[in-house]
């Protein structure tokens, strides 16, 4: 055969073959298109009433009334009763033995479970950035802290404020238990004074700020005021702090010197005591308004 009518041959078996890769794409798009389209003309959810909840539910009314949470949900103008926070219901109530409510609460899913919830509670501003919060990446629901309302504790929490922190965060209540700790175990303290149970937890820098909120003697501002106050690369003063507790006093991490050489290491010969703070030299530990070497008065 002739060059030229072999590379006709082969534009042509070129073309037979996209032309069949086209209809075939063409092909799987339209049950695509089909599922999408069905989709979008799928029926909102239904509203069953709460009288349709009642009559298998018989129990409910009785417990509303000792639960403040949810005697106000239900005697609320305009709200919808048991389906405020649990969704709309009409399919369930059809065909209860097989499909559960929209949100089951205590099943659910933080971000879903929290979605009901907030409903009601997301104009508040503690509550803004709940989404990003530890605890909604970790799917800590808000059930796992808060009950209902029928509880005494004024904030709905299912146990005072440490004794719910407690419940996962056991090392922390460990921590309070060693010679040095942050006042929690008397009862001075609760975890919420330092920590947002409905934000993000960031340590490092912040710690100056958050440990300032108290301790302000030693937040200063200073004229010369420790590397570890001010540095963006630090931990502030969990540098040299443990936040909970330690065996050590003051909370320090570790014990005389070796704290001060977990970074100035290249004076591990310098010794004139045994704190660098108690020898009559670097006294003002935190910052001075004197000395770039933190020098006492």
């Amino acid at each position: 055969m002739p060059r030229p009518m072999v590379l006709a041959a082969a534009r042509w078996r070129v073309l037979a073959g996209a032309a069949a890769l086209i209809i075939v794409a063409l092909a799987g798009l339209a049950p695509a298109g089909t599922a999408e389209n069905a989709t979008a003309t799928k029926p909102e959810p239904q509203y069953a009433g709460a009288d349709t909840c009642i009559a298998c539910h018989s129990e409910v009314p009785d417990h509303l009334d000792k639960d403040w949470h949810g005697a106000r949900v239900a005697h609320q103008p305009g709200t919808r009763n048991c389906e405020e926070c649990h969704g709309p219901s009409q399919v369930h109530a059809d065909d209860p033995t097989e499909v559960r409510t929209t949100t089951n609460v205590t099943r659910a899913r933080a971000d879903k479970s929290g979605a009901a919830c907030l409903r009601c509670h997301e104009g508040q501003p503690r509550l803004q950035g709940w989404a990003r919060s530890d605890h909604a990446r970790a799917d800590v629901a808000c059930w796992k802290c808060h009950s209902a309302g029928s509880k005494a504790h004024v904030t709905t929490t299912r146990k005072p404020d440490k004794q719910v922190c407690y419940g996962c965060h056991r090392e922390q209540q460990a921590s309070f238990e060693l010679t040095s700790h942050h006042p929690v175990r008397e009862g001075r303290l609760d975890c919420s004074d330092c920590h947002d149970p409905h934000g993000r937890h960031r340590p490092g820098a912040d710690s100056t700020r958050q440990c300032g909120a108290c301790h302000r003697a030693q937040a200063g501002p200073f004229v010369f005021a420790h590397g570890s106050m001010t540095s963006a690369l630090s931990e502030g003063c969990l540098d040299c702090h443990a936040a909970h507790g330690s065996p050590n006093g003051r909370l320090l991490k570790y014990t005389g010197r070796g704290l001060c050489m977990q970074c100035h290491a290249d004076k591990a010969l310098h010794f004139v005591g045994r704190t660098c703070w108690t020898s009559g030299c670097h006294a003002q530990v935190h910052g001075s308004n004197l000395h770039p070497l933190l020098l006492g008065p």
